[in-house]
């Protein structure tokens, strides 16, 4: 595992806790989403049972033959997928049930410090930087 997953697995478990006790319910594209907001972080949740309209692509559709071997190619959606946003997104995670975990995109920054310095103290001992 590398530092850069380790790091945005440690943020999504933070993020994911909040969620448990701050997060609601919203629809968006048709889906229902589970959402977190806090002093201009927004994260959005994706799980197994409020699957992405692209989570279950249907080949037929496709144009060409090119297509669809670039399709098969693709690396297909895990089951959990978080994404974080600070005025632009920086960070999307998947995983599944079992711990496997992708990391999407990272945008290292001052967005960490103050993600760290602003949101997680501020959430109780069960929310400690350190765990």
């Amino acid at each position: 595992m590398t530092g850069r997953l380790e790091a945005a697995i440690a943020i999504r478990d933070h993020i994911l806790k909040l969620m448990d006790t701050e997060g609601r319910w919203t629809s968006g594209s048709g889906i229902k989403i589970r959402y977190w907001a806090r002093d201009g972080f927004d994260a959005f949740l994706n799980t197994p049972f409020n699957p992405a309209p692209h989570a279950k692509p249907d080949t037929r559709s496709y144009p060409s033959y090119a297509h669809a071997v670039i399709a098969q190619r693709t690396k297909r959606p895990m089951s959990y997928e978080l994404s974080l946003w600070y005025g632009r997104k920086v960070l999307s995670i998947e995983w599944q049930a079992t711990g496997e975990a992708r990391l999407i995109s990272f945008r290292r920054g001052d967005w960490e410090r103050t993600l760290l310095e602003t949101i997680f103290p501020r959430c109780g001992p069960t929310h400690e930087a350190n765990n």
